[in-house]
């Protein structure tokens, strides 16, 4: 009987250490279109990357962050973004090559933290930076 135990036991704890972290996963700007893509992809260990590429009238912006995330509730997280790689083009001119130059160029900084919440059904995700800018990413299945 004290086997049976123990071993339902450890199946118990098994199955809890699988439960999948909703935020894990790869998600997508609600907005994205044939000229916009913002993507983000969330590991289980904590990090993550975000990438968003834009393509107007003359011009391309290219911009890459990695990211570190926490939840600080059930289904909030914080996430922390910094800068790994941007350009920007122009005319096919490159105006602006790396993070320092990108934010010398737009007189904006690209490093910054957010609170994100994912809704009951685990399909959606809100995120608020703390400049106030908000963002909707949809899971991408």
């Amino acid at each position: 009987m004290t086997k049976k135990i123990a071993g339902l036991c450890c199946v118990a704890l098994a199955l809890t250490a699988c439960e999948s972290v909703p935020v894990v996963g790869e998600w997508e700007e609600e907005d994205n279109n044939s000229s916009y893509k913002d993507e983000l992809v969330i590991f289980d260990d904590g990090t993550g990357e975000r990438t968003i590429k834009d393509s107007f009238d003359g011009g391309k912006v290219e911009i890459e962050w990695e990211i570190e995330w926490e939840e600080s509730r059930d289904n909030e997280y914080d996430v922390e973004l910094k800068c790994k790689k941007a350009s920007i083009r122009l005319g096919g001119e490159l105006v602006a090559n790396g993070c320092d130059q990108f934010e010398s160029w737009t007189e904006g900084t690209l490093d910054y933290d957010a609170e994100c919440e994912i809704n009951n059904d685990g399909d959606e995700m809100d995120c608020e930076r703390e400049d106030g800018q908000e963002t909707t990413y949809d899971k991408i299945e």
